[in-house]
This record gives C-alpha cells, sequence and structure tokens, in this order.
C-alpha cells in the first residue's frame, strides 16, 4: 500500500488531478542536467501554469524549456511555462503547516491571490502568463 497525498491536495485543471506526488516525481525522479530545482510554487491562471523555482544557478531558456516539456503531460491542454526566481513567496516554506495545495499552488483565476505574491516574483509571473497569452492581467493595484 502506497500513500498518494491528501485527497483535498490534488489540484483539478481541466477535468484532470495534478497531485504533488507527480509533478515532484517530474521534478525530480531523474536527475535535471546543468541545474537543480530545490524549491517551487505552481501558479495557475487560465489555460495557464507558471511553474516558480529555485535553483542552485541561474538556468537559462533552453533547460527552463526543457523543464517545461517534462511537465506538459500533467496539465493537457494548458500551457506550461518554468521560471527561477531568487526566493519564493514565504507561503510555499508553509506545506508542513498548510498542506501542498494551500502553500504550493496557488490560483490566481481568483483575483485577491495576487496580493500573495510579493514583488519581483508578481512581475515574474505577470510577464510569464503575458507571454503563454493566458488573460494575465493583474487586478488593479497589484503590479
Amino acid at each position: 500500500l502506497r500513500t498518494l497525498g491528501r485527497e483535498q491536495d490534488v489540484v483539478a485543471l481541466s477535468g484532470n488531478g495534478v497531485r504533488q506526488n507527480d509533478l515532484e516525481a517530474a521534478l525530480w525522479s531523474t536527475e535535471l542536467p546543468g541545474h537543480t530545482v530545490f524549491n517551487y510554487m505552481l501558479v495557475v491562471r487560465d489555460r495557464g501554469v507558471v511553474l516558480l523555482v529555485t535553483t542552485d544557478g541561474t538556468p537559462d531558456g533552453a533547460w527552463n524549456a526543457m523543464v517545461a516539456e517534462r511537465l506538459t503531460p500533467l496539465f493537457p491542454g494548458l500551457a506550461v511555462s518554468v521560471r527561477p526566481v531568487e526566493t519564493l513567496p514565504p507561503l510555499a516554506s508553509l506545506g508542513q503547516y498548510l498542506g501542498w495545495k494551500l502553500s504550493r499552488v496557488l490560483d490566481l483565476n481568483d483575483e485577491r491571490n495576487w496580493a500573495r505574491l510579493p514583488e519581483p516574483i508578481n512581475a515574474v509571473v505577470a510577464e510569464s502568463l503575458r507571454q503563454l497569452g493566458t488573460g494575465s492581467d493583474t487586478p488593479e493595484g497589484s503590479h
């Protein structure tokens, strides 16, 4: 018997359930060439998914695309982007207290959640979503 995680931690996107184990297996089950992902936060907006990551270096666009390609099967029909950042919002380190979904998955379809992304992370997410063409307009005053 193998525990797959809490039911409330499954992220339902387009009828597809994404679990923490699935996402982390895509990130860590085999070594990523060039850089190691230390921590992550998944940001969802409309038809786009941005994975913010902290790493052991400064990955280039090819590395970002390679990691996004690994994650794409988990998010059928959605545009996936990977963006390295220096730090993540403090929320991402509260998994043991809040649970995976509440600490590592941020749904920006709820406009109130934009306030949970401090600068400069807010700008990275907004620009990533703009590039994906996913209705990324930030709410007034948040960017």
